[in-house]
């Protein structure tokens, strides 16, 4: 099968079985607002009303608080269902004995994937109605210049999150511990992305390694954007950085899909860690 038709049949597999189911409802619905006032409350002791950001070719981006930890949950949230519940889907898949059959049929190996972390995303479309009343409720001030810049930067970090996404999926699928690795990797994602305070404020060593992360970038343009008034010159070190990310990230997909069509050959069995 082709990819495209393996893209739209993963994708209306797991949305109609997923889309609705309570769980899901309530981690996107319910779970960020919860998190986002958890963020807030963070700051409230030491009576921040704004954060200050620093990309590479701007320094000092002031923004809101409340707009701060909303915008990350944006980001954040994506990340999770593109990421954490494709790998539930494949741990699914495993439990019913049916990966390796998937794996094994003809259908496209890339197109699985992608139709999983699109599926998984799909799911994200019940956070945006919670965050529009959030923002209604805490009457969020945008402070753009640009609309189109804000259109980039979504767009832009709309695909990184989806190869990310996938990236982490082509190693959930070949793990039998997959939910336990998904479960890992959040903490240090948060910490060191940004999410929850600027990565200035890490150690030297620290900030090195969390502007490596995808999520860095994608977590500065769109809070920038939105409401740090930043151009699309403003970003252009973060955009250029992301969308050679989107490639890498899509290439290290394909190179390690080959290697778990060879494994399942070689021992009929998708775990190799």
């Amino acid at each position: 099968m082709g990819f495209y038709r393996v893209v739209k049949a993963q994708m209306t597999r797991w949305v109609k079985s997923e889309f609705f189911r309570p769980q899901n409802l309530i981690w996107n619905f319910i779970l960020p607002l919860t998190w986002g006032l958890q963020f807030y409350f963070l700051y409230i002791p030491f009576q921040f009303e704004e954060i200050s950001l620093q990309l590479i070719d701007v320094s000092n981006v002031r923004i809101n608080l409340i707009g701060y930890t909303l915008s990350g949950q944006v980001c954040w949230m994506l990340f999770v269902n593109a990421s954490i519940f494709g790998g539930a889907f494949f741990l699914r898949e495993r439990w019913g004995g049916t990966l390796e059959v998937l794996f094994l049929s003809p259908a496209s190996r890339i197109g699985i994937v992608t139709g999983t972390a699109l599926a998984g995303a799909s799911n994200f479309l019940w956070f945006i109605v919670g965050l529009l009343i959030a923002v209604v409720l805490v009457n969020v001030q945008l402070n753009v210049v640009s609309w189109f810049a804000v259109s980039v930067s979504l767009i832009v970090s709309f695909l990184v999150l989806i190869a990310l996404g996938m990236f982490f999926e082509t190693f959930f699928i070949t793990s039998r511990l997959g939910g336990m690795w998904a479960t890992a990797i959040q903490e240090p994602m948060q910490f060191l992305s940004g999410l929850i305070f600027p990565i200035q404020y890490l150690p030297r060593l620290l900030q090195v390694l969390a502007i490596t992360i995808p999520l860095t970038h994608v977590l500065l343009i769109v809070r920038g954007t939105l409401l740090g008034s930043l151009t699309l010159e403003s970003i252009a070190w973060e955009l250029s950085f992301l969308i050679l990310m989107i490639f890498c990230l899509i290439g290290l997909c394909l190179v390690f899909l080959i290697c778990v069509e060879r494994h399942i050959k070689r021992h009929a069995n998708l775990t190799m860690f």
